[in-house]
């Protein structure tokens, strides 16, 4: 699933206007893989669209997924990780 959303959103990119708005796309293709080039692919878009914005709530997303839900051990959901829920994210 990851896979495909993210093939989806390869065509936008940092010219594309409202790619903004595909920040929580970005977010749960990123948390639902473990495919280090497509974890590369999100971190880099989500840079990409703090650059754009300034909106820090990005880097707080780039940090989620950097020290909490990658290092998770495999075949562990991100989305019953208590450390995880109890670090509210709000895009």
């Amino acid at each position: 699933m990851a896979e495909n959303l993210l093939q989806l959103l390869a065509p936008v990119n940092e010219n594309t206007p409202g790619m903004h708005a595909f920040v929580w796309c970005y977010f749960i293709a990123g948390a639902s893989s473990s495919d280090p080039k497509n974890r590369d692919f999100v971190s880099e878009r989500l840079r990409q669209v703090y650059m754009r914005t300034r909106m820090r709530n990005i880097l707080s997303a780039i940090d989620m997924l950097e020290q909490f839900i990658w290092p998770l051990p495999e075949g562990q959901n991100w989305t019953h990780c208590p450390v995880v829920l109890n670090r509210t994210l709000v895009m």
